[in-house]
C-alpha cells in the first residue's frame, strides 16, 4: 500500500502546476482538489493502508487546512 500511495502522491503532484496556472475559480478548485487528495493520503498513510478498517474521511476541520494549503 505504501507504494500505492507514494504513486499516487507523485501523480496527483505532477498536475497540481496546472492548478496554479489557471485563474479564478477553476484555478481555486483544482488547488482544493488537489489538497483534498493530500489529505486523503496522509490520512491513509496514519492508519497505515488499512483503509477497509478506517475508512478515510475528509472531516470539518479537514476543510479549512485544504483551503489553506491551495491559496498558499
Amino acid at each position: 500500500m505504501a507504494l500505492q500511495i507514494a504513486r499516487t502522491r507523485a501523480l496527483l503532484f505532477a498536475g497540481a502546476p496546472l492548478a496554479r496556472t489557471l485563474k479564478g475559480r477553476i484555478g481555486l478548485e483544482l488547488r482544493l482538489t488537489v489538497a483534498g487528495g493530500a489529505r486523503i493520503l496522509e490520512k491513509i498513510e496514519h492508519v497505515r493502508g488499512d483503509v477497509f478498517a478506517h475508512r478515510p474521511v475528509l472531516k470539518s476541520y479537514d476543510w479549512p487546512l485544504m483551503l489553506l494549503r491551495s491559496i498558499r
